[in-house]
């Protein structure tokens, strides 16, 4: 069936592209418009540059290059351009490389990731994001404002079963909403949700800390001298055992002298250390059940929330070395969201930090029309070429 197509009139295109010999260079074209009895008025695209841009495409990819290497201010700078300008380069480039994500998944070129990690960012004040993130590529799959249980069981439930079925492990801290959503939407959750070692012990030393000053506000009343004995102990007792220097050393034998309470706390924290370093997840296991009724026997009430939480958790902690998983590759990516509102000077709303965090991840693919960048190991300078 044939389709009348009707010229209609020409418009003038403005595109900015890189200079030439540090001259302002734009190209200028008039595009046709054409009117179709069926699709209406239509306008040919041109193939230095995408719709709805006023910026070649060679123009957007070395933008956002020098955006992904230094603070916007500074790539307005470099760039000739606006920084509104830029920024609407950006919010085009995660557009394009969500687009593409979603396209690649549906037809198989890249499948959801086995093992997950979700963490929690804060971004402004108190205000803060729960990070879902793929730790073996190193990016962000979503990110969801706040850290409750709702949102993130919303996400599970809108992957496909066969999906959910294929997860590995879900790696996470010891946020309860998180493990609720979890067990509430993954097949056998309990086999698969790995806690983070790390954190445990930073509990395990919060609850030694808190114990050396109770004991120390008492001392203080007595007698301040004696006091700062534990006051100046703080940082040999929170240093590993077997890297401690020798004056450290005496720090530790006195306080275990003197201050009964931290001294025992320090022999709890050294020996759920020593336990954590194990290979074997039986072994481990009443390891750490004879800590359990180690610290439920003593008066250190900052212990025994620790020992209880470890009860309740014991199966997340074991699957650390069932699973050979661990919550490190989540705080590696946590760390370069970090550097994101750093470079970034702050964000004003969550929509603005959750663009700059998918802008920042390199492998997006938001590079504008068939451009990709190719980036080679050990510092070697960046190849650009045509797709």
């Amino acid at each position: 069936m044939t389709q009348t197509v009707h010229f209609n009139f020409y418009t003038q295109r403005l595109d900015t592209t890189l200079d030439t010999c540090q001259m302002l260079t734009i190209i200028e074209c008039s595009v046709p418009r054409v009117k179709c009895d069926k699709d209406g008025i239509q306008q040919p695209k041109v193939p230095w540059a995408d719709p709805h841009s006023r910026f070649t495409q060679l123009f957007e990819m070395r933008s956002i290059d020098a955006m992904l290497m230094c603070p916007r201010r500074k790539a307005s700078e470099l760039m000739g351009a606006s920084e509104d300008s830029l920024g609407r380069i950006a919010i085009r480039a995660v557009a394009r490389g969500l687009e593409r994500k979603v396209s690649a998944r549906q037809n198989g070129a890249h499948p959801f990731p086995v093992h997950l990690s979700i963490d929690e960012k804060f971004w402004r004040g108190r205000n803060c994001a729960t990070i879902i993130g793929d730790p073996e590529a190193g990016i962000v799959e979503e990110m969801i404002p706040g850290n409750q249980k709702e949102p993130i069981k919303s996400w599970l439930q809108a992957i496909p079963e066969t999906e959910r079925q294929s997860i590995a492990s879900v790696s996470m801290d010891f946020h309860r909403p998180f493990r609720s959503a979890v067990e509430a939407t993954v097949p056998n959750a309990k086999s698969k949700i790995v806690f983070d070692k790390f954190h445990l012990v930073k509990m395990v030393n919060d609850a030694m800390e808190e114990t050396r000053r109770k004991e120390m506000a008492r001392h203080q009343q007595a007698d301040k001298e004696f006091a700062m004995i534990l006051k100046k102990s703080r940082y040999s007792l929170l240093r590993r055992g077997d890297r401690l220097k020798p004056g450290q050393q005496e720090k530790i034998d006195t306080v275990d002298e003197w201050f009964h309470e931290t001294g025992d706390a320090y022999r709890m924290k050294e020996s759920i250390r020593q336990i954590l370093s194990g290979a074997l997840a039986e072994e481990v296991e009443v390891l750490l059940r004879e800590w359990i009724d180690w610290v439920q026997k003593e008066r250190l009430e900052p212990m025994k929330r620790v020992a209880r939480l470890i009860g309740r958790s014991m199966f997340g902690i074991l699957n650390i070395f069932r699973l050979k998983r661990s919550n490190a590759n989540a705080e590696s990516l946590n760390a370069r969201i970090q550097a994101v509102r750093v470079k970034s000077r702050g964000h004003r709303s969550y929509e603005s930090f959750k663009r700059d965090v998918f802008f920042s991840s390199r492998r997006l693919g938001s590079l504008p029309g068939s451009f990709r960048v190719i980036h080679e190991l050990r510092g070697r300078p960046r190849i650009f070429q045509p797709g």
